[in-house]
């Protein structure tokens, strides 16, 4: 039998009181309330239910996961949710004490999904995790994710859009021919992007590119794009010197087509440490940041990527 961890039960107890304390308490009702972790996931939901349900957003764009601390609103948000959808445990461990009794779809679980784990910088691999599992929040061990970035693969977001729509479906009967026409609605637009993408990258497969840090492989990954060049393998960690030499040798001997710098963590430094080489910098927008759907933001991400690989006139 297993040590229940005296810690982890006070958590939720102090937590369930709270609960009591700033929140009403929210009754089933005809609009269902969908809450996730993180935007991109927030975006595809939003998108999904149109006006037939209630999309809610827990953790603010760019928040470094890692030093996120819940505030008294988003714990309301979480009593108030009717479904949860967040990353793993493993990726938000500040969840986990706070999701007894909720209905959570946690996406590690779902192994229809297209995992990459990240790269390091001499192999510089990948693995799917593809397995014909059908339960995204059946009971067994989730997957491990080392590089969250899965909404950048456009199968990845039709996945959740099904596995979302499937739980509304069953939970919320009478609003079923509505789910059925959005989901399919908005799966239809991802895959007319996504054909759009395939037929223009056909051209680009072989330009080079670089990244401050290692957020697009999915995108990379699945419509075939060359590796990139990586300058630091950890986002919270700046370049040095050394790092900046490097790259400045790897644009010349490799034809590097142009530089992918985030919009939401700009890297000043390199532009001008370059400034006399020929190459494009991009700035990208990898987490949906003010975007109001997930179709305008990979549709925009996208545009992003075909800016980067054309060869300048």
């Amino acid at each position: 039998m297993r040590k229940i961890n005296l810690a982890k039960l006070c958590i939720v107890l102090f937590f369930n009181s709270l609960f009591l304390l700033i929140s009403p308490l929210h009754a089933r009702a005809d609009e269902p309330i969908v809450l996730s972790s993180i935007q991109p996931i927030y975006l595809i939901v939003k998108e999904l239910l149109g006006d037939i349900g209630k999309a809610e957003l827990l953790i603010p764009a760019n928040t470094d996961l890692h030093h996120y601390q819940l505030r008294p609103s988003a714990l309301r948000k979480i009593v108030q949710a009717d479904l949860i959808i967040h990353l793993s445990p493993q990726a938000e461990p500040f969840l986990e004490a706070l999701l007894q009794d909720k209905a959570v779809l946690s996406l590690a679980a779902n192994q229809r999904l297209k995992w990459l784990t990240s790269r390091h910088d001499h192999s510089q691999h990948h693995d799917e995790h593809d397995t014909d599992k059908h339960d995204a929040d059946e009971a067994g061990e989730e997957f491990v994710i080392n590089d969250p970035h899965l909404w950048l693969n456009p199968k990845n977001a039709e996945e959740i859009v099904l596995r979302v729509a499937q739980w509304l479906t069953k939970n919320y009967p009478q609003l079923e021919a509505g789910i059925k026409i959005n989901s399919q609605q908005l799966v239809n637009k991802i895959q007319v992007i996504d054909a759009q993408n395939k037929d223009v990258m056909r051209s680009l497969k072989h330009r080079r590119y670089m990244v401050l840090h290692d957020a697009s492989q999915y995108f990379q990954v699945y419509y075939g794009l060359e590796e990139p060049y990586i300058l630091s393998l950890q986002e919270a960690i700046r370049p040095g010197i050394k790092s900046y030499r490097q790259a400045r040798q790897k644009i010349k001997e490799n034809d590097i087509a142009c530089i992918l710098s985030s919009q939401s963590n700009p890297n000043t430094a390199l532009p001008v440490i370059t400034s006399d080489l020929a190459v494009k910098y991009v700035s990208i927008n990898f987490s949906g940041m003010g975007m109001t759907s997930y179709t305008q933001f990979f549709q925009q991400f996208s545009q992003k990527m075909i800016d980067c690989l054309t060869p300048s006139l």
